[in-house]
């Protein structure tokens, strides 16, 4: 078995896992009408948030805290080689979560700084923006595009590079964003930060943020 089949194979499963199920949530007996050519693809797809998740990690010299980010509505689009071409990416940063502290009244003490003017400022900001402005593709062993775009945070825009393994299907685009890394501060985010601040030592909080997506999006 060949490395192409094994991967259009895995694309076929996707779609029989994701797409064909009915309105009651059963899997349908509907046969796949699977299309011949990538022109017959429609140019538009539309992000699927309660499948698709944003990863986070932040650190300061105590130790690490981990969590999430949903996306709200969003629309990607491919062109006529069926490739990924554009699109926007909606992120709810009402959503901000943390997924490591256990205790209900320290996490929801943490979760509602990181919502407030200390960091995302979210009643203020409530979405952020990843706008794709082109895609080239990757020769990484991990991935195969390279997306160039541009990143809103609180109304600040700062261009962002990252790597994608894009798959897509007839009816489904499935994308997985491995780690990659942004400076908070280049978004105004500067609470504790070491560069702003030099007397804080363990009060500081590193300015890296490591991220990690998985999207789900299916044909409009």
């Amino acid at each position: 078995m060949n490395q192409k089949f094994k991967t259009a194979l895995s694309i076929l499963i996707l779609i029989l896992f994701y797409s064909c199920k009915s309105k009651d949530g059963n899997p349908s007996t509907d046969p796949i009408q699977q299309s011949a050519a990538l022109q017959n693809y429609g140019t538009g797809f539309e992000l699927l948030p309660q499948q698709s998740i944003i990863y986070w990690l932040g650190s300061s010299p105590t130790g690490t805290h981990n969590g999430s980010l949903k996306f709200k509505e969003s629309k990607l689009f491919i062109d006529q080689a069926g490739n990924l071409a554009g699109g926007v990416f909606n992120i709810d940063m009402t959503t901000i979560a943390n997924l490591d502290i256990s205790d209900p009244d320290e996490k929801k003490d943490f979760e509602e700084n990181m919502k407030s003017g200390n960091f995302f400022q979210v009643d203020s900001f409530p979405t952020a923006e990843f706008r794709i402005v082109a895609v080239t593709a990757s020769k990484d062993s991990l991935t195969n595009a390279i997306v160039d775009g541009e990143l809103t945070i609180k109304s600040i825009t700062k261009p962002l590079q990252i790597k994608a393994h894009v798959n897509i299907a007839e009816n489904i685009m499935l994308i997985i964003i491995p780690e990659f890394i942004i400076d908070r501060t280049e978004w105004g985010i500067n609470y504790n930060s070491k560069k702003i601040f030099s007397n804080l030592l363990d009060n500081l909080i590193n300015d890296e943020i490591k991220i990690n997506m998985k999207i789900l999006a299916l044909r409009k």
